[in-house]
């Protein structure tokens, strides 16, 4: 919960949006969303995304 909080101020999103972002991350899975930010943010991360 402490990493999603942490992304979610960095990117200021919302908190549930960043607990996606870090269970992707930390399980090193693709990431499928729609949201343009989501796909921004992911990036900027280095998640890859699929589409």
């Amino acid at each position: 919960m402490k990493s999603a909080l942490k992304i979610a101020v960095k990117f200021n999103i919302y908190a549930y949006d960043a607990y996606f972002l870090e269970c992707a991350n930390g399980l090193r899975s693709p990431l499928l969303t729609l949201d343009h930010g989501m796909k921004r943010i992911a990036r900027e991360m280095g998640i890859e995304l699929l589409e």
